[in-house]
């Protein structure tokens, strides 16, 4: 029987709330081993730069970091999950999992899709998207985003748009302004204070070696809404609550219509600490506002 990388699967990798961590670090907070010429230079306007502590690499694509990390009630209903696909019991799940100030590349997170029984729910996914056909789970460092305009084409993602597509919930997520030297990071989220869902695709990876099954996702991108394009010319895409469940239905095998005349999210956006670039660090100190220089 083959197991999948899935929250309460009880088989697989430990989800990010189990994992040990050092003293006052958060769960979610591990190492990200990429390499720069892994970096997701396909979706970014220019490649990651070197930096960062050994073994982790600074991501500032777009969109490359978010933060999720209230507790909103109007998502905790799709925590509820006693029973996976193979039939087992397992723990509901409790919105947050944790305080993800800093979600980046490789990391599992939360992702919102339509299960096995027609039902919306959440689960924990690998961000970086692998097809099937891909030889291992490095691809999914190049396809951390998709262009939205371009997903139903490209190899890569025109199964998982037709199919299988999820909303990725966040607080706000993270940009960087390339004007500024050092480039200074600016955070993005709701004016008030609302869940943001982007738009994503999720997909299945089996490990011909071991038969494990690994669910990845990537975000959709756009180009920048007007808050964000003083600091950046994209945006992830975002879904306001009423288009989720037309996004996430996988009998709609064209998507397309559901993006159609999407209003913009009213957005809040300040600079912020450049502790946010080292994927190691978490904490709330990461969207506090600072003076831009």
């Amino acid at each position: 029987m083959t197991s999948r990388r899935q929250i309460g699967a009880g088989c697989g990798r430990a989800s990010a709330a189990t994992l040990p961590k050092p003293p006052g670090e958060s769960p979610v907070a591990r190492s990200i081993k990429l390499t720069t010429s892994l970096s997701v230079r396909c979706y970014s306007p220019a490649p990651a730069p070197r930096g960062g502590a050994r073994g982790i690499a600074t991501i500032e694509a777009m969109c490359g970091r978010y933060a999720f990390y209230k507790a909103h009630p109007e998502l905790r209903h799709l925590g509820r999950k006693e029973i996976d696909e193979h039939g087992r019991k397992t723990p509901p799940i409790e919105l947050p999992l944790f305080e993800a100030y800093n979600v980046a590349p490789t990391q599992d997170a939360l992702v919102l899709r339509i299960g096995e029984d027609g039902a919306p729910r959440a689960d924990l996914l690998r961000w970086g998207l692998v097809p099937p056909w891909a030889k291992d789970l490095k691809f999914g460092a190049r396809c951390i985003n998709a262009r939205s305009e371009e997903a139903a084409k490209k190899p890569a993602f025109r199964a998982a748009w037709k199919a299988r597509r999820c909303v990725v919930p966040a607080d706000g997520f993270y940009e960087w302004d390339s004007a500024a030297k050092p480039k200074r990071p600016w955070y993005f989220s709701h004016a008030k204070g609302d869940a943001l869902g982007f738009a994503g695709l999720w997909e299945s990876w089996t490990d011909k070696a071991t038969g494990e099954v690994v669910d990845t996702f990537t975000v959709l991108t756009r180009a920048a809404y007007p808050k964000v394009r003083p600091v950046h010319d994209r945006s992830p895409l975002i879904l306001p609550p009423d288009r989720w469940d037309g996004w996430l239905d996988p009998a709609r095998r064209d998507p397309a219509p559901v993006l159609d005349g999407v209003p913009d999210p009213h957005l809040a956006a300040w600079p912020v600490s450049y502790l946010v670039s080292n994927a190691r660090n978490q904490g709330a100190e990461l969207i506090e506002p600072v003076a831009a220089k």
